[in-house]
């Protein structure tokens, strides 16, 4: 059973919309702006974005 997630998330600077996985092994930024919207930490990312909607299977 797959126990990951992929998100609606939205950069708080810019206001773009992004689908990103919850347990990413690296850190993504936006393109328009380059805010780092989530970090991985050895597990479940660490967000700094505003989550929209949670996207299941």
């Amino acid at each position: 059973m797959v126990k990951g997630k992929f998100l609606k998330v939205e950069c708080p600077r810019c206001k773009k919309k992004y689908t990103i996985y919850n347990k990413p092994s690296m850190t993504v930024r936006c393109s328009k702006c380059n805010y780092i919207i989530s970090r991985p930490s050895g597990g479940k990312a660490r967000l700094r974005a505003l989550v929209k909607k949670v996207l299941w299977r």
